[in-house]
């Protein structure tokens, strides 16, 4: 934590012998600019993840659910704080998938979960012999070819995953791990706020309003605040209702956590906190 201190104080410094100093309309200044931009923006978010991760792993550790490695023992709790999805959560479970409809079962990737074959139930009987064999091959390739895809992609997991525990590409990972991950995010959007700010107050040509950051009323805070979130939900919520009315989704439960000791409450909180901090990043940089 104090290198990274450090690193940021040098790196204010030289900002504000260097940011006054330019004409931001010409190329080079705003590329010189830009690099400024990038070196504090990166040393901040650290400094501030340097801060946060303690705590935060303490406060993860006390979670319902929690499967955490030692606090002392830092190479697996940071690799574990990098899983895309965790390989030891078994999903989706024999009751969620015996509540898909069964065509769903036939013919998509669940179908590799627990079936080696087509069930003659449902099978069609003016197919010939040679073609279903041939299907039953080329669903036994696909199988092999999404096997070797996911241990060549999924880096993040430590242990081997197999096709059942993921017939499909999902960040699933426990919320003593998305909570971790959240603070990283929200240590990285308070790198950004930081460092835009630093700049803006540094520059004459700059302004928080420039980047979208300047505050008239609380009022007019909320109003935009209310605006892009009723937007984007809007915009979700449609999708998603159009997809269950096209058949292209089936809900099968609801308030649910794939590990049954965790708590839904906290481990929506930790999601859209993560969701906070990306946004931030997306929108400032």
């Amino acid at each position: 934590m104090a290198i990274s201190a450090a690193l940021s104080i040098i790196l204010t410094l030289w900002s504000v012998i260097v940011v006054p100093k330019l004409d931001l309309t010409t190329p080079a200044s705003n590329i010189q600019l830009w690099i400024i931009y990038m070196f504090l923006d990166a040393s901040y978010g650290y400094f501030f993840h340097m801060i946060l991760l303690k705590p935060i792993r303490w406060i993860a550790s006390k979670l319902p659910g929690s499967n955490m490695p030692s606090l002392t023992d830092e190479k697996n709790l940071s690799e574990q704080e990098g899983q895309c999805n965790d390989a030891t959560i078994v999903w989706p479970t024999d009751a969620m998938i015996d509540k898909l409809p069964r065509k769903w079962i036939v013919e998509g990737r669940i179908l590799l979960a627990n079936q080696t074959s087509m069930p003659d139930d449902i099978a069609d009987d003016s197919k010939s012999q040679r073609h279903s064999s041939s299907r039953k091959r080329r669903i036994s390739t696909k199988e092999k070819s999404n096997q070797e895809r996911q241990s060549k992609s999924n880096d993040c997991n430590s242990s081997e995953m197999t096709y059942h525990h993921q017939p499909y590409y999902l960040n699933h990972v426990r919320g003593s791990t998305r909570i971790r991950q959240a603070s990283q995010r929200l240590a990285l959007a308070l790198g950004t706020l930081t460092s835009s700010y630093i700049l803006c107050n540094l520059s004459s040509q700059i302004t928080l309003k420039n980047i979208g950051l300047g505050i008239s009323s609380p009022r007019q805070v909320l109003f935009d605040v209310s605006c892009g979130f009723g937007i984007g939900s809007f915009i979700v919520l449609f999708i998603f209702l159009l997809e269950i009315q096209m058949g292209w989704i089936k809900v099968v439960g609801y308030w649910e956590t794939v590990v049954p000791d965790e708590n839904f409450a906290f481990n929506i909180t930790w999601d859209i906190l993560f969701h906070v901090g990306v946004s931030i990043n997306e929108e400032i940089m």
